[in-house]
Formats: structure tokens, C-alpha cells, sequence
């Protein structure tokens, strides 16, 4: 089939629907003037902190091994030049992790990158206070939905294997939250940032061990495993909203703004406020819309609900009492969620193609949003920030790596014996085939 003729098969509703919601939207935004707004040139100096992460995964028979990179890079431009001025990074060698149980990976892999990579830019930022901006790969929506992502079907889960128990349920969901917190007091005990990480990992598996235990006789037969996996998720999710909660702090005590910047946001909020066709992002939009250095607030535009905390508690009503159920204690719930749930979307387009940040609401008296996109302009030749794209490139780790590791741990779980760990982290009967 010739490439016209396949390109002529695609639905032509859908497509044609699109583009007369593309002409619609670029009317109306027309009509609310200065809601489009121009990016002014600039001459400033200014130094920014750019983080990135990124994890490599070995799926094994009944694990899955991970390895993490985490880099903040601090970047000056100065009379017109551009200078590294300096690296901070997670070596990957202390990162080796095995995710048991096997469920989920790659989710919970992407949240314990984005911890690692919080704790680099704070790190970073300790001894670097005279920069101007901090910006992190991503997006900040994202951060604050992620903790119910993965938990809310396992929650659910319990709650039906506890039905008719659950009085019994809530009894152990509470006293688990104060677990936690005792966790998360060891986390605070760290000498420095980066030692976090260091604590984490060395005491992750006995978290698990000590939670599971704590509940193991309360726990009826044929909800342990959803149980465990629900224990895990909790360890995970809450190391990582600790070290957003510091990051936070930080950013707000050094009076720094901080954004997260999206080269391929999935955000609809802009297409489904005009019921676009699902053939359409905010992004894709944006692109038809916009002209090179525009840029628009759609916070201007569209009324955005924060994300509050009933992203991360549950409710539960026992003989007419309501319960909730903190996926992350109350204290870190109210810095992230009450204090910062409210955020800011700015698309911005340099050259050809839009790019999106965001950032918590609360912190905008911190950014003149004006100047940032006219400094950001001088470094992003490309329509992205050269910074982000050099540690985007200094952070990426070759899968052959993570799968020679994984190889060589199989290898001496053989020599030692172990039977069950050596099952659990055997190679996949598909490549043990060769496909």
C-alpha cells in the first residue's frame, strides 16, 4: 500500500473534527486579548539548576531489577556566554534495587526517580543559593497525583477482602499511617540531603519486613498479598513526597521559583474545556495556535481546581462515623496538598513546537514569569533549554547495563544456593527462548 493510500484510510470525522475545533479555539483565544502574549528578547545574566532523571528495568521471573541516575546541573549565562558551572549526581552504583514484590514496576520505578531526583536539586541547591531559577523534567501535576496512582486499586482491593471487617481495616490503615511517620522521623535524622537516599536504600526491605510483621496476625489469609503490596506502595510513596515536601521548603525559604517543564505533556484540560476530539492535546493545540516566542497562561483562561488532599486519603464510614485514611501522613498532606495543590500551566513556544511548565501557585510571587521565558529564550535554541538536554543525555543509562547486572546477581544466587531468590530473579521465559 502506497503511503497516500494508508494515510487516506485514517477517520476523516475524527480528523476533520479536530481541525474545526483547532479553528474555534484559535477564534476565541483571538477575541480575549492578551491572553496570547509576546516573549521579550533579554540581555540578563542569570543562573538556573536543571534536573533530570532517568531508571533502566531488568523484568525478571518474579522481580525486577532497577538501576537509577539522578543529575542537577547548574548552569550560568553570563554576557552573552554559556558555562557548566557545575554537576551534582546520584551515582547509579548505589542505586541497584529489586523490586519484590513484582507489581507495577515501572510506575513505582518512575517514583523513586523522581525522589532521587529531588534530592540532587536540593543538594544542588544548598550550595548553589544565588541562582535564579530551578528546573525539573516533568510535571508537576503529575508529582501530586502519583501517590493515589498505584495505592487506589490496591486500597480498594482491601477494603472488598475486608468486607464485613471493616472496622478491623480502618483500625490497621490508622495505626499504619503512625508507622510511617516513625519512618519518615529516621528520614529527618539524615545528616544531609543526600544521605536520605542512602537511608532509604539500606533500610527499604526491613521497612517492608517490620510493617508486614507489625500486622501480619490481623491480616486474614487472602488479603496478605494485597496487604504487602499495599505496604510497599505506602514505604515508597511516602519516601518520595518527603523529599518533595523539602524541596518545597527550600525552594520557598530561598525564595527560589521552582518549575516542572514538559517537552510531551498528555494534558487535556485546555481541549476538553473546548470538547476536542481525543485526536487532541493541550500541546498539539497549542502548536497550530501559537506563534514562535508566544506564550499563554491557562490559568487565564480556564479556571484550574487544585489538587487537594483527597487525592491521598480515603473515606470510610463505620456506624455512621467517618473515617479517613491518610495515604501520606496528615503533616506532609497539608505541605504538599493544602499548602501547594494549587499550580500554574504556562505554554510557551520558542521555535516550532510548544513546550509546557508548571509550578505550585503558592510560589509565584517567587517568579516574574516575563523575564524567565526571556532568559529561558536566550538558551533555547532548539525550542527547549540546552541545560535539560545536556543532563537529559548525562543521566540516560544503557539497558545492557541493568541486564548484565541482573545476569551476574543470578549467577551468584546459583553459587549460594538460594533456590527461591534465585527463581524470583531468573530471566523471563522469553528470552530464556531467544524472542
Amino acid at each position: 500500500m502506497s503511503t497516500d493510500k494508508f494515510l487516506g484510510k485514517l477517520p476523516r470525522r475524527i480528523i476533520t473534527g479536530a481541525q474545526k475545533v483547532l479553528e474555534s479555539i484559535r477564534d476565541d483565544l483571538k477575541d480575549k486579548k492578551k491572553v496570547v502574549r509576546k516573549i521579550s528578547n533579554s540581555n540578563n545574566d542569570f543562573k538556573v539548576i536543571c534536573t533530570d532523571g532517568s531508571n533502566v528495568i531488568s523484568e525478571r521471573r518474579g522481580a525486577a531489577i532497577a538501576l537509577f541516575s539522578a543529575t542537577s546541573l547548574i548552569y550560568n549565562y553570563h554576557n552573552g556566554e554559556k558555562e557548566v558551572l557545575g554537576l551534582f549526581e546520584l551515582d547509579p552504583a548505589k542505586t541497584l534495587f529489586i523490586f519484590i514484590p513484582k507489581f507495577a514496576v515501572i510506575s513505582r520505578a518512575n517514583t523513586l526517580m523522581r525522589a532521587f531526583e529531588y534530592i540532587v536539586t536540593i543538594e544542588a541547591l544548598n550550595r548553589n543559593k544565588d541562582v535564579d531559577y530551578v528546573i525539573l523534567d516533568g510535571s508537576y501535576i503529575s508529582t501530586l497525583l502519583d501517590p493515589t496512582r498505584i495505592i487506589s486499586p490496591i486500597y480498594h482491593d482491601l477494603v472488598d477482602v475486608f468486607a464485613g471487617k471493616k472496622d478491623v481495616l480502618i483500625e490497621i490503615l490508622t495505626n499504619l499511617e503512625d508507622e510511617v511517620k516513625t519512618i519518615i522521623k529516621e528520614l529527618e535524622s539524615a545528616q544531609n540531603t543526600i544521605s536520605l537516599i542512602d537511608i532509604f536504600l539500606n533500610n527499604y526491605y526491613n521497612y517492608i519486613d517490620q510493617l508486614i510483621a507489625k500486622f501480619d496476625e490481623q491480616i486474614p489469609e487472602n488479603a496478605k498479598i494485597t496487604f504487602q503490596n499495599y505496604v510497599v506502595s505506602i514505604i515508597e510513596q511516602n519516601f518520595t513526597a518527603y523529599c518533595l515536601s523539602k524541596l518545597l521548603k527550600t525552594v520557598e525559604e530561598l525564595k527560589v521559583p521552582v518549575l516542572w517543564l514538559s517537552k510531551d505533556s498528555e494534558s487535556r484540560i485546555l481541549a476538553k474545556n473546548y470538547s476536542a476530539f481525543s485526536l487532541l492535546n493541550d500541546l498539539s493545540i497549542l502548536d497550530f495556535i501559537l506563534e514562535p516566542d508566544e506564550y499563554l497562561v491557562l490559568n487565564d483562561i480556564i479556571e484550574i481546581p487544585p489538587i487537594d488532599e483527597r487525592r491521598v486519603k480515603f473515606v470510610e464510614y463505620q456506624k455512621g462515623v467517618k473515617w479517613e485514611i491518610y495515604v501520606i501522613p496528615r503533616e506532609l498532606t497539608e505541605t504538599i496538598y493544602t499548602e501547594h495543590g494549587a499550580y500554574t500551566i504556562i505554554y510557551a513556544k520558542f521555535t516550532d513546537f510548544v513546550i509546557q511548565f508548571t509550578y505550585p501557585t503558592a510560589l509565584k510571587n517567587q517568579l516574574d514569569l516575563g523575564k524567565f521565558l526571556a532568559d529561558l529564550k536566550n538558551i533555547s535554541e532548539l525550542g527547549y533549554p540546552e541545560p535539560l538536554i545536556i543532563v537529559h543525555n548525562r543521566t540516560l543509562i544503557h539497558r545492557k547495563l541493568i541486564e548484565n547486572l541482573s545476569d551476574g546477581l543470578y549467577e551468584r544466587c546459583k553459587e549460594k544456593g538460594d533456590t527461591i531468590i534465585c527463581n524470583i530473579i531468573g530471566d523471563r521465559g522469553r528470552r530464556r527462548i531467544g524472542i
